[in-house]
């Protein structure tokens, strides 16, 4: 299972970036590293229920304390395999889901940022918040949205949130929901985390692949 999902299976659909929303693409990349992890897991618990060891040419030679040795050298031997195989999916899952995620923020900055006017754009630039609330104002009036854009991303850049608001009010409410699904976007360091494999998927417990012996054996 786990293998299987190494070789594939990631973003092959006809869904694109441009199209899947943020709240999707997170929400399909947490159910896909949640299905590795449990396959991890449940293979892992496979390896450590295994009482005996694989047919070997000369298994029935061996004594009791061999075969017990051989068994343990068999499990940690596949709950490797299993560990490696996990971290190579889980690394080619974050990955695609860390490209989806970067194409569809691109879309959604060009969408809420992009000024043509460049006049105006140098101007928001350096504006005041009352000089930006101005600015609102004449877009309003002239209809003017490239003057509002320009006023809305220098407000956005400086967290003036109620200027940000008077933008989606009286110049393009069509923008406020690109904005909200901007605001969903994964933070940079948080990214950063989920690209190290080691630190997410756990190393194997060796000490657990061996059932606890019974007491009086």
């Amino acid at each position: 299972m786990v293998t299987n999902y190494a070789k594939g299976n990631t973003v092959t659909e006809e869904t694109t970036a441009q199209e899947a929303t943020l709240e999707q693409i997170i929400a399909e990349h947490a159910s896909k590293t949640a299905e590795i992890m449990t396959g991890y897991l449940d293979e892992t618990e496979r390896i450590r229920q295994e009482s005996t060891p694989e047919d070997g040419r000369y298994l029935d030679q061996l004594s009791d304390q061999d075969r017990t040795a051989l068994l343990y050298q068999q499990k940690v031997a596949r709950v490797d395999a299993a560990h490696t195989s996990t971290r190579e999916a889980y690394a080619t899952q974050t990955e695609a889901f860390h490209a989806e995620h970067a194409a569809r923020v691109k879309v959604l900055e060009a969408r809420l940022f992009k000024v043509e006017d460049t006049a105006a754009a140098s101007r928001a630039a350096t504006a005041s918040e009352s000089d930006l609330a101005s600015m609102l104002d004449f877009a309003r009036l002239s209809g003017n949205k490239g003057l509002g854009r320009a006023a809305f991303v220098g407000a956005h850049a400086r967290g003036a949130g109620h200027l940000v608001g008077r933008f989606f009010d009286e110049v393009d409410p069509d923008a406020r929901a690109p904005y909200q699904e901007y605001a969903q976007r994964v933070a940079p360091e948080v990214l950063e985390r989920q690209r190290d494999a080691t630190r997410v998927v756990q190393e194997p417990d060796y000490a657990r692949l061996m059932p606890p012996a019974r007491v009086g054996a």
